[in-house]
């Protein structure tokens, strides 16, 4: 009985959405305060930086000098070190 007494066609035209409303009018008076958009200019050739160059330039003007060749690594490795040499004991 209750359902067939609210039982009605539902037009949503009916309802209004404030939520809505408030943000398109938000964003028409937001949109009319923007200036017109300009043409972009594309940057002059004297601006243009090649990274990789400047990159590589940095890290070998940071980098030590290499070793020398002529030497091993295990023999540069043994000859910083600060300690004597201590005679191996012989084994009976």
């Amino acid at each position: 009985m209750i359902l067939n007494s609210k039982r009605e066609h539902f037009d949503p035209g009916y309802l209004e959405d404030r939520y809505r409303s408030v943000l398109v009018e938000k964003l028409r008076a937001k949109q009319a305060k923007l200036p017109l958009k300009a043409a972009t200019s594309t940057p002059a050739a004297q601006n243009v930086v090649n990274l990789m160059e400047t990159l590589k330039a940095s890290l070998a003007a940071s980098k030590p000098p290499a070793p020398s060749k002529t030497r091993s690594r295990a023999k540069a490795l043994h000859e910083t070190k600060a300690s004597p040499k201590v005679p191996r004991r012989k084994r009976s």
